[in-house]
């Protein structure tokens, strides 16, 4: 389902979004759309990286045996 909603740019990013647009023949919305889904995978990518890490089994701190 898609919604309406207003969005606050400053002056360079919303020309360099709307040129990307022309350039790409794609709607201003297109081109907002598909740089917050990417936005929103690479974060989620992120996450799961983390929480992957391994954790040591060794106790104490730096320089405790």
């Amino acid at each position: 389902m898609e919604r309406r909603t207003t969005v606050r740019l400053d002056e360079e990013l919303l020309g360099a979004a709307k040129r990307l647009g022309l350039e790409s023949g794609r709607t201003l919305t297109a081109v907002i759309a598909d740089a917050l889904r990417e936005a929103v995978t690479r974060s989620r990518g992120r996450r799961r990286a983390l929480a992957e890490l391994p954790v040591s089994s060794r106790r104490g701190g730096p320089g405790r045996a």
